[in-house]
């Protein structure tokens, strides 16, 4: 919608902050949802009042602030160069890749600082480190808004206003550079480069052939995914990469290593026959019918079409073998996702061929359903 909102009378630095806002409201729910109560459960322990949730709260609504306009104004900046590049949708993909790496190489390096032999933080995340130092530089209101919560009511009646200044010169600020830079990204955000190539008799002979329509459909379905950065990051890249959430934080902590230094100790004959093989038909049917709820491909299949709903309507193909191709590609990246933790543990657990028969059996007919 956003180049639909260019020709109306609207600031771009209004369009930024609506925007901005939505995301903001977004993230304090979920700050909400999963922090608080352990901050609930913090202050009860510690015979806190009543308050400090009420200043936690605030905490939660105002510390997102900062961060935001900061990852905010970065993305204009990209959106400004991106114009440089010819395809627009590649380049979404590829800087997109670059931080989810980049994501996981931090989380990663969090892990492996870890925790010193007697229990304390690292010199370098204390809070005297230079990690804790920059941080405080950049998101100063994390530091204010610490001392106001664990402080008294003069830590509280100094520190909180000055939290709010903060924010709200960080809010006028991201409405002013939006005003600047948000009107050259967002021209021919949607556009997309592409070669054309004038293609003899033969050469269009070649690249157009009959085909199944299940099989044609899917074909469509499983390109368009692929093509489309959001559709590609939001219903492929997810099942693809929760393995990865899993073994590349353990593989940059030095976990993983630990873990086959064990095994190599332990007897694996005898684990292997600790693990009786209705568990494993169990295990397969649970990791099946959680990719599927993650997949996302089939609940979108429908909306994916977008104005090309009707393209459905009058081509001479069936519904029911419509959406019979439009499962198809949520059953494949399935699959691929499946593979890439069922494989490294079939080998490492062996177990009997007839429970991974029937664990996939049973868990393509609970994806099936699902679907």
């Amino acid at each position: 919608d956003i180049e639909n909102y260019l020709y109306l009378p609207i600031k771009p630095g209004s369009i930024v902050l609506s925007k901005f806002f939505v995301v903001m409201f977004y993230e304090i729910i979920t700050t909400f949802v999963l922090f608080y109560p352990s901050i609930v459960a913090f202050g009860y322990m510690d015979g806190q009042n009543f308050g400090f949730y009420i200043k936690a709260l605030v905490a939660i609504i105002l510390l997102p602030i900062v961060p935001l306009v900061i990852m905010a104004i970065l993305c204009m900046i990209l959106m400004r160069f991106s114009k440089l590049f010819r395809n627009k949708d590649r380049f979404t993909m590829v800087s997109t890749l670059i931080a989810i790496g980049a994501a996981l190489s931090v989380n990663g390096l969090m892990q492996r600082l870890g925790t010193t032999i007697d229990g304390s933080l690292p010199a370098l995340v204390q809070s005297s480190g230079p990690l804790f130092n920059v941080l405080s530089i950049i998101f100063p209101t994390v530091t204010l808004m610490n001392q106001a919560l664990v402080g008294g009511l003069k830590e509280l009646v100094i520190y909180l206003p000055l939290t709010l200044l903060i924010s709200g010169v960080a809010i006028f600020l991201f409405y002013q550079v939006g005003n600047v830079l948000f009107i050259d990204g967002a021209k021919g955000l949607t556009e997309s480069g592409m070669r054309r190539k004038e293609l003899s008799t033969k050469e269009w002979s070649t690249s157009t052939k009959a085909n199944h329509a299940v099989l044609a459909i899917a074909g469509k379905e499983l390109k368009l995914l692929l093509r489309t950065p959001v559709y590609f990051l939001n219903c492929i890249l997810l099942s693809l990469i929760l393995p990865l959430f899993i073994i590349f934080p353990m593989l940059l902590s030095g976990s993983i290593n630990e873990i086959l230094a064990e095994l190599k100790i332990l007897n694996l004959d005898e684990i292997r026959g600790l693990i009786p093989p209705d568990l494993i038909v169990i295990a397969i049917v649970a990791v099946m019918v959680f990719y599927s709820g993650l997949n996302l491909i089939s609940a979108t299949a429908i909306s994916r079409e977008g104005s090309n709903f009707s393209f459905m309507k009058y081509i001479p193909v069936p519904y029911r073998t419509q959406l019979l191709a439009k499962m198809l590609p949520a059953f494949l990246v399935q699959f691929i996702g499946l593979s890439i933790i069922l494989i490294p543990l079939s080998i490492l657990v062996q177990p009997p061929l007839y429970s991974i028969g029937l664990g996939l059996i049973l868990g393509g007919l609970f994806s099936l359903l699902m679907n």
